[in-house]
């Protein structure tokens, strides 16, 4: 139960923090090697917080950044399926 409650609660704060990005950046709709690049700076802030000995309620917060921008490169490439887009297309 309580790994659940957990994992329930880590869902809903990807969920707002997505949300915070749309309000903040608009609707994103990069290509893959972009959405790739910001992924990537993203877990370098993690890793940063990390070198740098950040408590770990910062290192959680840019983990759900993490975790949200991997859900809006999600989101874009299940738009592309609905648009007719090939996802068996390579990069």
């Amino acid at each position: 139960m309580y790994k659940s409650v957990v994992r329930q609660n880590i869902y809903e704060e990807i969920v707002q923090e997505r949300d915070r990005q749309d309000r903040k950046f608009g609707h994103q709709k990069h290509a893959d090697h972009i959405w790739l690049s910001l992924v990537v700076e993203e877990v370098g802030e993690v890793a940063e917080c990390l070198n740098d000995g950040m408590n770990k309620g910062l290192v959680r917060t840019e983990l759900v950044q993490v975790a949200a921008l991997v859900v809006a490169w999600l989101e874009k490439l299940r738009e592309d399926e609905y648009e007719g887009k090939n996802i068996n297309d390579t990069f």
